[in-house]
This record gives C-alpha cells, sequence and structure tokens, in this order.
C-alpha cells in the first residue's frame, strides 16, 4: 500500500510490512508536486504508474513542499561512483518471477534513472543553479555503462544497439517501456545540454529499438 513518510516522500509497504522506496515515484513526485498528490492519493492506489511526462510542459514546481521533499531525497541518496555517473539505488531485495533468485538489494533500474533524469533536469529548469544540472549529466552516464546490479543501465546488443533494462537481471527482461522511456528521456540532455554522452546512448536506444 501506498503513503507518505515523516519526510513527505512517497513510500509503499510490501506484503511483508516492510516500507520501501521506489525510485521512478519519488521523481514523479518531485516533477508533480502536489499533482501527484491528487493523481496518487494516498492508499487509494497501490502505486503510480512509471508514466512519461513531457517535462517542457510540465508548471513550475518551485515552492510546492511536495516537490520539494522529493527534490531532497533525490539530492541525499544519490550515489556518486568513482567513474562519474550517479544512480539512485533500490534498498529492497527484489524477485522479478516466482521462483527466480531475488535481485540482491542495492540494485538500480532503468525506469527509476530515466525518471530520475527527468526530474533533476526539471528542477535545474525551474529552480536554476547548477546542482540540478550536474546530477542531470551524471545520471546520464549509467546509459552508456553496461548492465550491472549497482550502476549499468545498458544490455548490449551490438555496437550500435542497446537494451536500457529495467532490472539487472542475468538474463535480462528487455522491457519495452523501459526502453522508450529511457530513451525519450535520453533526448533532452541530448537536445537541451548538447551532451555528448546523451546523444551516444539516444544513438544506440534507436539502434536496439529498430533490431
Amino acid at each position: 500500500s501506498a503513503f507518505f513518510d515523516e519526510d513527505g516522500v512517497s513510500s509503499f509497504r510490501l506484503q511483508t510490512g516492510e516500507a520501501v522506496k521506489l525510485v521512478y515515484s519519488i521523481a514523479q513526485q518531485a516533477m508533480l508536486g502536489f499533482r501527484f498528490k491528487e493523481r496518487y492519493p494516498v492508499e487509494a492506489v497501490p502505486f503510480p504508474y512509471a508514466e512519461y511526462w513531457d517535462i517542457s510542459a510540465l508548471p513550475s514546481t518551485a515552492g510546492d513542499p511536495i516537490s520539494k521533499a522529493a527534490a531532497g531525497w533525490l539530492v541525499k541518496n544519490a550515489r556518486h561512483h568513482g567513474d562519474g555517473s550517479v544512480t539512485w539505488p533500490h534498498n529492497f531485495d527484489f524477485v522479478f518471477t516466482d521462483g527466480a533468485d531475488p535481485v540482491q538489494a542495492q540494485w538500480s533500474s532503468g525506469i527509476g534513472q530515466a525518471n530520475a533524469l527527468l526530474a533533476c533536469l526539471h528542477l535545474w529548469r525551474h529552480a536554476g543553479g547548477a546542482g540540478f544540472k550536474d546530477l542531470a549529466e551524471a545520471a546520464v552516464m549509467p546509459f552508456t555503462r553496461p548492465l550491472s546490479v549497482d550502476k549499468g543501465i545498458f544490455y548490449k546488443i551490438s555496437d550500435d544497439a542497446s537494451w536500457f533494462e529495467e532490472y539487472p537481471l542475468a538474463s535480462p527482461s528487455h522491457i519495452l517501456n523501459c526502453q522508450l522511456l529511457s530513451h525519450v528521456a535520453l533526448d533532452y540532455p541530448r537536445r537541451l545540454l548538447n551532451y555528448d554522452p546523451a546523444k551516444g546512448a539516444f544513438k544506440k536506444g534507436l539502434g536496439g529499438l529498430k533490431r
């Protein structure tokens, strides 16, 4: 079930009773602010959908406390790696299909990464300053790193084609909505920031879709 924790950040309670955070949900809270609470009222839906938001059309969330709580969480929980990349790990074990071995805690997700990237760009656009711009650029880098539990998102199909994975599974699941959302999210830093790593990842993602 869904709820907001004491810091005002969207959370979910598993059937075991464990309270967990889903990165994509918190990123959407940062982008939507009070509209997030209207769209996904507490306990009325089990969890938000990982929807695509056109950040160029989203209104400013400056001064919105619901957005501010989520933005603070994104800053606080960004994991900075030595290669210059940033991820937002999930701190719980996850089983993709019944009977499969669980993905161990501290796993990264393409859906979460794409939403966090969009949120950082949205916050930079409306809040200004270099902080969220820097985070957005670093958030692009996992889309250029081979699939791994902690800091790589893409599965190499060929030298010019990648698939951005929702879960770091030994046998990649190739979930289409993750590929589409990741590809769209990369388009913003490619165009708005003229950021070369985003250009390369976008091109390989397009190659993956063509395959």
